[in-house]
């Protein structure tokens, strides 16, 4: 017990890098053929909350390592007493009279000094090898928990999970299902991303973008978009008199251009909803070329317009607008794993605001 207590107390020591945030749904890590789940994790970290303990973001990644250390230990309590592991162990003398001046109090001999450095590797090893292999976490999710560690460069030089430029990320489609939409990233991204790239004719499949720095995956047919056309209406408006109003609607239709010569008329072209009152809106964007409008009024002018023709096309702006929505409501929805759920919503920063 003495023993096991040292190994742990020396890990924190030897340990050079910060913990990384949950990777995985399922699986957090495996050492010597033994998986620890994010279901072992979360089972931990209930215990320690009916304890009393402080539930913050720092502590579950400390109880993440926890279990990961105590297979670690496991490990290494094997090979401690098996003579022929030793000279596997390698620490410098001066590491080890490092240890020892910084912490005189500390009774144990090289042997367990040894084992504890090894330990402290191996795991930084394991974290290592789940960030290049694939493991579904997001470059954000990454950037944010490392951070601190002054490391970020090097682990974003090794991540081979590289959506943007690899031509085959996944084994399979449902592979690709389930890990791009955990790589979905903050709306201000997507938005972006999608604006650039996106093909709007693979509604139906996965579309993977990087925006400074950022992978992103998108399946539009998941996210429900409202009407994303720009119309930009070129239209003849002619003021009339209270009087005209009383001719009849066809009379008034076929009377635009003798209404015009005598109350004279003005064009307009129409890009935005906020150039224009929107009585004026409402009469002209259901018409067709060469369609006039029924009489309306602005503040108690009259008037009738006439449709000279209109072009459709993609607005930045309000696709951008559009998918902010669109997709913070997706993510409002939850479509993502369970513990990624909990977690979000009890113990991390809300990235959506």
């Amino acid at each position: 017990m003495i023993r096991m207590i040292i190994f742990s107390f020396l890990i924190m020591l030897c340990s050079p890098i910060a913990a990384l945030e949950p990777i995985s749904d399922q699986l957090v890590a495996v050492v010597e053929k033994k998986a620890i789940t994010e279901q072992d994790v979360l089972k931990r970290f209930e215990l320690y909350a009916q304890l009393g303990s402080d539930k913050s973001q720092g502590e579950y990644t400390q109880i993440r390592n926890s279990l990961i250390d105590e297979l670690c230990l496991e490990e290494i309590e094997s090979l401690f007493w098996q003579e022929n592991s030793l000279p596997e162990i390698s620490i410098s003398d001066e590491q080890i009279a490092l240890i020892r001046a910084n912490y005189p109090d500390m009774d144990c001999d090289d042997r367990i000094l040894k084992a504890a450095y090894l330990a402290s590797m191996r795991r930084d090893r394991i974290k290592r090898i789940f960030v290049q292999h694939h493991v579904p976490i997001s470059s954000q999710e990454l950037k944010t928990a490392t951070a601190q560690a002054g490391f970020w460069q090097s682990l974003q030089a090794q991540w081979s999970f590289d959506l943007a430029y690899s031509q085959k990320p996944f084994k399979n489609s449902a592979d690709a299902e389930s890990k791009a939409k955990r790589l979905i990233l903050p709306v201000g991204h997507i938005a972006t991303a999608i604006v650039k790239n996106v093909d709007w004719s693979k509604r139906n499949q996965w579309q993977y973008f990087e925006d400074d720095g950022e992978f992103v995956a998108v399946k539009l047919s998941e996210i429900k978009l409202p009407n994303l056309l720009s119309h930009t209406y070129r239209v003849e408006l002619c003021a009339v008199s209270p009087k005209e109003l009383d001719l009849s609607t066809q009379k008034t239709f076929k009377s635009f251009d003798a209404l015009s010569e005598t109350y004279g008329k003005t064009f307009i072209e129409i890009s935005s909803l906020n150039e224009v009152p929107p009585e004026l809106w409402a009469a002209v964007n259901q018409l067709n070329p060469g369609e006039i409008s029924q009489p309306f009024a602005i503040n108690d002018q009259y008037y009738v317009a006439r449709l000279i023709d209109c072009s459709q096309t993609l607005s930045n702006e309000r696709i951008q607008a559009a998918l902010t929505d669109a997709l913070r409501q997706y993510r409002a929805e939850e479509k993502l794993p369970l513990w990624y759920q909990e977690m979000k919503q009890r113990y991390f920063v809300k990235v959506f605001a």
